[in-house]
């Protein structure tokens, strides 16, 4: 498999935006590239892990497109962590650089609030890729750590990745939580 730079992978996700593919479009062909980046990238700043002891985990901007279409980010773990519950307003294709990762997915009410039902962990081993996609009640997850060491993950989302929403998973009750990025490229 031929690896991808950063900069290669962002012109081919311009590419197929500047295309007006659909979200379902643009994931499964995302994927493939995302793959390709992942097998040419051995590592992140050792500075994108600074923090990691007032913070879980760190997101890291790797390339912000100008017209707020997509963002690649990496997110580096500290061991035993996870994200809160949430979900995501747009498409995403999130790959496994260093270290396994774990995803929980929820089910949840299709209206209102109640709770939400956590579905049987699944492990991203590196250079597995998952992905999310609209409607958002589609997408109710974690993301965790399940080792002692950090992990690393590259994230690519449809939108600036600066809001998500977030879930009380014993009520379903959510609320808007403001993302920021602790370090940039």
């Amino acid at each position: 498999m031929e690896s991808l730079t950063l900069e290669d992978y962002v012109a081919a996700i311009e590419a197929l935006i500047d295309e007006g593919k659909d979200a379902q479009e643009l994931v499964r062909e995302i994927v493939p590239l995302k793959q390709r980046l992942l097998a040419g990238w051995r590592n992140v700043p050792e500075s994108f892990s600074e923090g990691l002891g007032d913070v879980p985990y760190t997101r890291n901007l790797l390339h912000a497109d100008a017209e707020g279409r997509f963002t690649v980010m990496a997110i580096v773990w500290g061991g035993r962590c996870s994200t809160p519950v949430h979900d995501h307003e747009s498409w995403g294709v999130i790959g496994v650089l260093r270290e396994p990762v774990a995803v929980v997915n929820y089910k949840g009410p299709e209206e209102g609030h109640g709770n939400l039902e956590p579905l049987p962990a699944v492990t991203l081993d590196p250079g597995a890729v998952a992905t999310v996609v609209p409607p958002r009640s589609q997408n109710i997850h974690k993301m965790l750590n399940p080792t002692d060491r950090p992990a690393v993950t590259i994230h690519t989302y449809g939108d600036p990745a600066k809001l998500c929403r977030v879930y009380d998973p014993a009520t379903g009750r959510t609320k808007q939580m403001e993302l920021q990025f602790h370090h940039a490229l």
